[in-house]
């Protein structure tokens, strides 16, 4: 059999009616719906809040939405305890049971 290989070209945020990109390879900058923009960024009146975090960009939200992307291969993604059972697809539904991790919210996989 072959080997599959993935890497990260960009990441995309998409919070309180903002799109903010990550592009791979930026430092300091972000699309925010399209437009560059120089970190840091505040929006929605401090809601969304992004910024740089050492070598890495963080988008960070009032409710607990943390998201960092090194610029090159490493993305995290970290929501508080509060969204148990609440989200799907890539974070898995956080049930702390893997086997059912990338299911639709029918619960389809």
């Amino acid at each position: 059999g072959g080997s599959a290989v993935s890497w990260v070209k960009e990441l995309s945020v998409e919070v309180n009616g903002y799109k903010i990109l990550i592009p791979k390879g930026s430092y300091g900058k972000v699309k925010v719906n399209d437009l560059v923009t120089s970190l840091p960024v505040t929006l929605d009146l401090g809601a969304v809040k992004v910024y740089q975090s050492g070598m890495s960009t963080a988008v960070e939200t009032d409710f607990g939405l943390l998201v960092t992307f090194d610029g090159q291969h490493y993305a995290s993604i970290s929501i508080p305890g509060s969204y148990i059972n609440s989200t799907c697809g890539l974070c898995g539904n956080y049930n702390k049971n893997p086997l059912d991790d990338f299911l639709r919210p029918d619960g389809r996989p």
